[in-house]
């Protein structure tokens, strides 16, 4: 958790420093923020996922079937609802 907070701390101020100097500095080469913001973001994208914080990694990490025969979702919502319960 730590560390997507600081990739997001990175990537914010990349996004400041692209927004104040521009994506081409004054001498005409690139800025390097714009690659220290590519790559927080792409880092920020992989720890977020690690951590189930999109609908697919929660899936994923939860091992949930999304292929249900019956296309039925209540059952593995009970289920779900269920187990939570009893960690409690």
């Amino acid at each position: 958790m730590t560390a997507l907070c600081e990739q997001v701390s990175v990537e914010r101020l990349a996004y400041e420093a692209i927004q104040d100097n521009g994506v081409v500095l004054e001498s005409g080469r690139k800025n390097p923020a714009c690659q220290v913001l590519d790559s927080a973001t792409a880092k920020v994208k992989s720890l977020a996922e690690s951590l189930g914080l999109s609908p697919a990694a929660r899936a994923s990490l939860m091992n949930v079937e999304t292929n249900d025969d019956d296309g039925n979702t209540d059952d593995i919502a009970a289920e779900l609802v269920k187990k939570g319960d009893d960690q409690f």
